[in-house]
């Protein structure tokens, strides 16, 4: 077994590198603007990550080349399984290339990451300590340093708290997020640069409904799209800002509550909310048309910024729209449309999702609220990067403070309160390891179902200019016929070459190489228009989060486990968005339509929603028997343990969440300054 594994890692002869050259270039063939896959990626890809990256691929490619000549001469008469691997080592060294700084195959579909002109910024780290120059005692650690935990960690601070603020990454440089096709967090082949730092330590178990059993890994989708890095998923996020509509505060009332559902109301509305939506929107910096947006809810005042430019796109969106009779506008971003606070505005770089801002034009709580505190004479924050919180340790309610693991050295660190921002999967873990919470904790758990329909527009857009999103309605977030709630609709058009590669060709019935893929990826993938719909999932009885009976990190900790299933109601709601997204692109012109929603809908339905989005797992209420926390975030059964992230909304709405999750951040601090 040794002897094989061996041979498998031997560098690759002469011989072998002219038959591998052959069967690339049929899939990637020589053009007049480059010299083939093989010499223009593929193989310095192969030399440089033979050993790393590619080590699933050397059984595979040795089986393909331990077969006789004759029979394997063209690479369409290799197996399936061994053709799909050449395939798939082809487009990662030409299109995806994280070994080339210009690579070919960019350049040959129009792809470039920036502007021509822009010079890319790296901001400075913000200030860190060691888990040895950690004071004794804090009057609140904030355990996150992500979207809620970093204005938590804020607003205490400038209020006069001393705060520890533990993020279990290290600090990342700007430019150690962007730019690698094959790692970045949003679409990730291999382990995401993003964390967690060590993924073999940091799997996860997935149970689908019929109880099978898998484990996830980070490159998985289902493992969870939050970004680990001071940040958090802001950090990486295109920076959807949308207000909930207030329906979305009511959806038990509104609808009733459908049976196997755990469907309630939030102890909150949205006139609770509002007053906070506007600090969000004016603290991180928001950008968008809020006269198009009192189409459907309140909003006292403007967005500091406009809205990002239209392009070609969305004019051509919005004339469907109209022909359609839907009242439509531009989405609502956390990016600069103008330079604003000492930061520079959005250059619509071509890889806005998953990647850094190229010129810190995109918001988070890491460049904002935490930045300022932390820039002050009178800062009062200790950021801890690279250290874990193993355990929060309490004496009956009261919480006395959190063993912390950082490198080989652990400590407890007391504290008069903790405010827990880890996110809807690793928020219910630290506290259902500590023993706080009642049976709640962990439960609800829901994200959002997606309708994606493709098409084919006659003329075609520009495929790559960021942020990605342009032109929305929403007008089927709630009350559309025979189903409960529904969501945004939007196009949803920044890809990346990698990803161009695969994912239409594949939805659409083309060739993944030879001619006729290269042809598509030069001439026709700009003429696909993609349409989205982010749908409401109900929250059932059986989605949950809990901790594996079996599998445990390096520091003996259970690591999440997911199980349960979707709801029912969200089917007949994806397929009422399906048929909008169709419309939407049959108004626009575009013909062969291609609706992924029977196989989405087939997905969704098996597992808990643990992809992105995901909330509910410490749910706010006001009785304790049907939620986990109060309406600040106060744990039910304790005194000083607060959540303050995405698992305390009761339900998700049909709209990305970050906005929502900020501006609660910024209620339970601004409660727990003034009542401390």
């Amino acid at each position: 077994m040794e002897e094989l594994a061996a041979s498998q890692r031997a560098p690759l002869t002469l011989a072998d590198r002219a038959r591998l050259q052959k069967w690339i270039e049929e899939i990637i063939p020589p053009e007049v603007d480059h010299r083939g896959g093989w010499l223009d990626g593929v193989e310095s890809y192969l030399d440089t990550e033979w050993d790393g990256l590619l080590t699933w691929a050397q059984a595979p490619v040795r089986a393909a080349l331990a077969m006789d000549s004759d029979t394997s001469e063209s690479v369409a008469a290799l197996a399936d399984e061994l053709l799909g691997t050449l395939i798939r080592v082809a487009h990662e060294g030409f299109y995806g290339a994280p070994h080339l700084t210009d690579p070919p195959g960019w350049r040959t579909v129009g792809y470039s990451p920036l502007p021509e002109g822009v010079v890319p910024l790296e901001p400075d780290p913000l200030p860190e300590i060691a888990l040895g120059g950690a004071a004794e005692h804090y009057d609140t650690i904030v355990i996150g340093a992500g979207t809620g935990g970093g204005v938590v960690a804020g607003v205490l601070a400038d209020a006069g708290e001393r705060v520890l603020l533990v993020e279990r990454s290290r600090q990342h440089r700007s430019d150690e997020l962007r730019n690698d096709h094959l790692r970045g967090k949003r679409a990730a082949i291999y382990a995401p640069t993003a964390g967690p730092e060590n993924p073999a330590d940091e799997p996860r178990v997935q149970v689908d409904i019929g109880g099978r059993e898998s484990t996830l890994y980070a490159d998985d989708m289902g493992w969870g799209l939050n970004a680990m890095t001071v940040g958090g998923g802001t950090r990486l996020w295109q920076g959807q800002a949308w207000r909930f509509l207030p329906e979305d505060f009511r959806m038990a009332s509104v609808y009733g509550v459908p049976e196997g559902s755990t469907l309630v109301d939030w102890p909150i509305g949205y006139d609770d909310m509002e007053p906070w939506y506007e600090a969000a929107e004016h603290q991180i910096g928001v950008c968008g048309d809020a006269a198009f947006l009192r189409n459907y809810r309140p909003q006292a005042s403007d967005f500091p910024m406009p809205p990002m430019p239209k392009d070609l796109r969305a004019h051509a969106l919005q004339r469907a729209a109209d022909e359609l009779g839907w009242r439509s506008g531009p989405l609502s971003f956390a990016i600069n449309t103008r330079a604003r606070h000492g930061r520079l505005a959005c250059v619509r770089c071509s890889q806005c999702c998953g990647h850094s801002c190229p010129v810190d034009a995109k918001a988070g709580s890491h460049n904002t609220v935490l930045r300022r505190a932390m820039s002050r004479s009178s800062n009062r924050i200790d950021l801890l990067p690279a250290a874990r919180a193993l355990q929060i340790t309490a004496r009956g309610p009261r919480v006395t403070g959190v063993a912390i693991a950082a490198g080989d050295s652990t400590r407890t660190i007391s504290a008069t309160r903790v405010v827990v921002s880890a996110g809807a999967a690793e928020t219910p873990r630290l506290l259902l390891w500590s023993g706080i919470g009642n049976d709640h904790v962990g439960r609800h758990l829901q994200g959002h179902t997606y309708a994606i329909v493709y098409g084919t527009h006659p003329d075609g857009f520009d495929p790559w200019t960021g942020p990605g999103h342009s032109w929305s309605t929403l007008d089927f977030n709630h009350h559309n016929p025979d189903v409960i709630g529904g969501g945004v609709i939007h196009d949803s058009n920044q890809n990346l070459p990698i990803s161009a590669a695969g994912t239409f060709p594949a939805m659409s019935g083309l060739p993944l190489y030879g001619q006729e893929h290269s042809n598509f990826m030069r001439n026709d993938f700009a003429r696909v228009v993609t349409m989205m719909g982010c749908g409401q999932q109900i929250p059932s009885q059986t989605a949950r989060v809990t901790l594996d009976p079996t599998v445990r990190d390096s520091h003996g900790v259970p690591v999440v486990r997911f199980s349960g299933g979707a709801h029912p109601a969200d089917g007949p709601m994806h397929e009422y968005l399906s048929d909008r997204c169709t419309d939407w692109l049959e108004a626009m012109g575009c013909t062969s339509i291609i609706d992924l929603g029977a196989y989405l809908r087939q997905y969704f339905a098996q597992f808990a929603s643990s992809g992105e989005h995901g909330a509910g797992t410490c749910r706010m209420g006001d009785d304790p028997a049907e939620s986990a926390t109060d309406r600040f975030g106060r744990v039910h059964g304790t005194d000083n343990v607060f959540v303050a992230d995405a698992s305390l909304h009761p339900t998700n709405a049909g709209l990305n969440p970050g906005l929502t999750v900020l501006a609660n951040a910024f209620r339970i601090a601004n409660h727990l300054a003034t009542t401390s």
